[in-house]
């Protein structure tokens, strides 16, 4: 029998060119599966009376599916309907693109109940992370 020797090893510093080698074989062996991505970047972004970033959204369309990756509005804009024409907007883009469901995470520290009144529902949650919070895992029909 012929016995195989491996090795493992931790890597220090520049990552890059590795990260995106795994990124590639993962791709390749997903899409020779399930068809391409046909990803497309959905990024939005708010700005105020003096041109500075107040909020924005930043998403990835893939197959027929919308990630929300990151969704955010500065404290002093909070509450004004910001977050939700985000997402909106977002949402409709992805309509148009062919999504039929968006999904996204949000710790409990941050804005899970904005994505309950936004229509999104629970399908997932890890307690304790961080520590006395948890992270749910969010969809929505689109």
């Amino acid at each position: 029998m012929k016995t195989t020797t491996y090795q493992i090893n931790k890597l220090l510093g520049k990552t890059k060119a590795f990260k995106e080698h795994l990124t590639r074989e993962l791709r390749a062996y997903t899409e020779s599966k399930a068809g391409p991505f046909h990803a497309r970047e959905i990024n939005l972004r708010v700005k105020g009376k003096r041109d500075q970033m107040i909020g924005g959204l930043s998403a990835v369309k893939y197959w027929n599916c919308l990630f929300v990756d990151k969704l955010w509005v500065d404290d002093k804009h909070r509450k004004q309907g910001l977050g939700k024409r985000l997402l909106e907007k977002a949402e409709a883009e992805a309509r148009k693109l062919g999504c039929k469901i968006s999904h996204l995470n949000s710790h409990s520290l941050q804005a899970p109940g904005f994505y309950r009144k936004m229509g999104y529902k629970v399908f997932g949650r890890l307690k304790l992370y961080p520590k006395g919070q948890s992270v749910y895992h969010f969809f929505k029909k689109l």
